[in-house]
C-alpha cells in the first residue's frame, strides 16, 4: 500500500471515529473491551492492542449505536 493511499485511509478513519465518539459518551451501560475481545458489545475506550479472540455475533449484544465494537479511544490497533 502506498504511503499516500494509506495516508488517506488513515484520515478518513479518524474521521469515522470522531463521529462516532460522541455517541458512546451518552451511553451507561459501557462494557469496556479486555485486550482479547470474546464477545460484541464492548467498548475499546483506552488506547492499546486488541484482538478479536472468537466469532462474534450480533446474537451477543450490541452497542448502543448497534455496533458490535465500538472504538471510543485514539492509537488503537485491532486484529482480527
Amino acid at each position: 500500500m502506498s504511503k499516500q493511499l494509506l495516508s488517506k485511509f488513515v484520515g478518513a478513519a479518524g474521521l469515522v471515529l470522531a463521529f462516532a465518539s460522541p455517541a458512546l459518551s451518552g451511553s451507561k451501560d459501557q462494557n469496556n473491551c479486555t485486550p482479547t475481545i470474546g464477545s460484541c458489545g464492548c467498548v475499546i475506550a483506552s488506547p492499546g492492542t486488541y484482538k478479536v479472540g472468537l466469532n462474534l455475533t450480533a446474537a451477543q449484544g450490541l452497542n448502543g449505536d448497534d455496533s458490535c465494537i465500538s472504538i471510543a479511544a485514539s492509537f488503537v490497533t485491532v486484529d482480527f
